[in-house]
Parts: structure tokens; C-alpha cells; sequence
């Protein structure tokens, strides 16, 4: 014998951008942006004041608007992300060195030295390789 089912979907919870589209009222970010546009002028309107006790208010008023620029960056302008790189069997990834170095031209080398050098390496800056290590073999020389 069939009872009669009633499948009741889960309920869903809401994404956080939901949650913010559907608010009233100010955004914490629209917020945080009027406060740094607050600071902002009102540094600019200490600075341009000739009267004397209003330097050190200025002083306080650029702190507050440089610790709200703060606060809102990450929200104006995100960080990178992390980039994946990868290849295939149809183009696969090359990997070219434009130096190589010899086991005599890092002897004596301080350990300040060597990491100046690895960063140079790192950085492909040619010249500051030069300077370190005149016993450099360009690959392209031989």
C-alpha cells in the first residue's frame, strides 16, 4: 500500500552576496568610504587654515583618513590571486636559462654575496649579475 510523500526540498542557505543585495540601510563599505572621504576634507581644511591649533588637528585628521584608506582597500582593490600555471603535452612549458654558473665563479663568495646573487638571478638583472660574478658563462658566449 502507497502513502502519499511529500518531498520537502533543504532549505537553502543564502550567500553572503544575497544576504548584502537584499539589505536596506547603509553598506559598511559605502560607510567606511564616507568616513575616508570625511577625513580627507576635513585634512585638507586644517592644512589650509592659518590659525596655529589647527596643525596638530590635522596632523590627527590624516592619521584617521590614511588608517580608513587602510581599512577600505582591500575592499577597492583586492589582491591578486594565485595564478596555476600549466601545459599539455601539445605545448608543454619551456623552461630557458640564460646563465649558467661554475662551481669556481661562486668560490669565496660571502653568504650576503651569494643571496645578492641568487636575487639577481631571481630577477634577471643582468647587470647587477655582471658586478658580482665576472666569471659568469652566458650560455649565448658559447
Amino acid at each position: 500500500m502507497m502513502r502519499d510523500v511529500t518531498h520537502i526540498a533543504p532549505r537553502r542557505l543564502k550567500t553572503r552576496r544575497e544576504i548584502v543585495a537584499e539589505a536596506t540601510g547603509p553598506q559598511p563599505l559605502s560607510i567606511m568610504l564616507a568616513n575616508l572621504d570625511y577625513w580627507y576634507t576635513e585634512t585638507k581644511r586644517l592644512e589650509a587654515s592659518s590659525d596655529p591649533a589647527d596643525k596638530p588637528l590635522a596632523r590627527i585628521a590624516r592619521h584617521n583618513s590614511q588608517r580608513v584608506a587602510v581599512e577600505c582597500a582591500q575592499f577597492v582593490h583586492p589582491k591578486l590571486n594565485s595564478t596555476n600555471i600549466s601545459g599539455d603535452e601539445d605545448a608543454p612549458l619551456i623552461v630557458e636559462h640564460k646563465h649558467r654558473l661554475s662551481v669556481d665563479a661562486l668560490k669565496g663568495k660571502s653568504v650576503q654575496e651569494l643571496g645578492e646573487l641568487y636575487l639577481a638571478v631571481v630577477h634577471g638583472d643582468d647587470n647587477r649579475l655582471a658586478d658580482l660574478c665576472p666569471k659568469l658563462i652566458r650560455q649565448e658566449d658559447e
